[in-house]
């Protein structure tokens, strides 16, 4: 297969797409078919529609791993005050059950934590699915992704799952996912392909993904040649220092920019807090809390409208956070 006539590339997020399998939107119905066409119009044309389309929500502050470019790691302390940072499964319900009343499209379990470590996560995946939120979906290091848990995934109607790789040798792969062991992982990974066709499924949908640095450059051709027959996606994405860009770049103003995560979704993390989108790791756009304030109200709120409205005026520079944030110092207006 010829993978670079099927290569798609989001120059704001710094990311190319590869594309090795299609066909597994079909299988969910014209239902979800038309959310994803909802969602390029509002991505295209920030429209605002009355309830986020996609809710980011993190089960945990919780990781197995310290990977040497994740923002976790390096930009923030991520000790907690609670012992056990895990969201509180009755704010969960509060939230799902919300968005299930507002005909939410997409749940994705994942901040700044490992969605596998919750060890009631299958069921909090078919609490969602049952309340009808169509594309439900987690990122992950895939170190736990036993066979035990994996059917348990599948049989909850998972949608979409991304495997965090970033190498195609053990050497490379545990300087780089400290914590990580690689082997066990690729065989996490091939099962649960395996499981998914012994059940002939054609979702949920499989991506690979692949930060690129100058340690691990050398291994992509060979991760992509490994997986392209294996998965659904492989991601390809350019590494950013998170420590340093924003100070070496606080000064650069994309005129052209406009962030479409303040259209597409809002972020709740383990404790309720809500920020706007995933780059606000230190939580200084906060606008609420999901106890005590309902999302919709949040989603409409005077302060993500200012928000938004400094964005679509070209003045999202004005914004600490945007102007600081590394995808709006792409000169590519998304």
């Amino acid at each position: 297969m010829d993978v670079k006539t099927k290569v798609k590339k989001d120059k704001d997020l710094f990311v190319s797409e590869i594309e090795c399998e299609k066909g597994w939107e079909k299988d969910l119905g014209k239902n979800f078919l038309s959310y994803r066409k909802t969602w390029q119009k509002v991505c295209e044309n920030k429209l605002i529609t009355e309830f986020p389309m996609h809710l980011n929500v993190e089960l945990n502050r919780t990781c197995n791993y310290k990977c040497i470019m994740c923002p976790r790691t390096v930009t923030r302390n991520t000790n907690s005050q609670s012992e056990e940072p895990l969201m509180d499964t009755g704010l969960y319900k509060k939230v799902i059950d919300e968005a299930s009343s507002n005909n939410l499209y997409a749940l994705e379990v994942s901040f700044l934590g490992e969605p596998l470590l919750r060890k009631d996560l299958p069921e909090l995946l078919s609490y969602a699915k049952h309340k009808g939120i169509l594309d439900v979906r987690i990122h992950t290091n895939g170190l736990l992704l036993n066979e035990g848990i994996s059917k348990k995934l599948l049989d909850a109607g998972l949608t979409f799952i991304q495997i965090s790789l970033d190498a195609n040798s053990k050497e490379i792969y545990e300087k780089i996912r400290i914590g990580g062991d690689f082997q066990a992982v690729v065989t996490n990974c091939l099962n649960f392909i395996k499981l998914k066709k012994e059940r002939k499924l054609s979702y949920p949908v499989i991506k690979v993904s692949f930060v690129k640095m100058e340690s691990n450059k050398n291994e992509m051709k060979r991760f992509v040649e490994f997986w392209k027959n294996k998965v659904n996606y492989i991601s390809i994405q350019e590494y950013i220092d998170f420590k340093s860009f924003s100070q070496e770049n606080k000064n650069i103003v994309n005129n052209s920019f406009v962030c479409p995560q303040l259209f597409q979704r809002l972020v709740i993390q383990w404790d309720g807090t809500v920020v706007p989108c995933c780059s606000d790791v230190n939580n200084k756009l906060k606008l609420g809390n999901a106890w005590d304030n309902n999302l919709k109200d949040i989603w409409n709120s005077g302060r993500l409208k200012a928000i938004r409205e400094l964005h679509l005026s070209h003045n999202y520079h004005k914004i600490s956070v945007c102007r600081a944030c590394y995808a709006s110092k792409s000169g590519i207006s998304r």
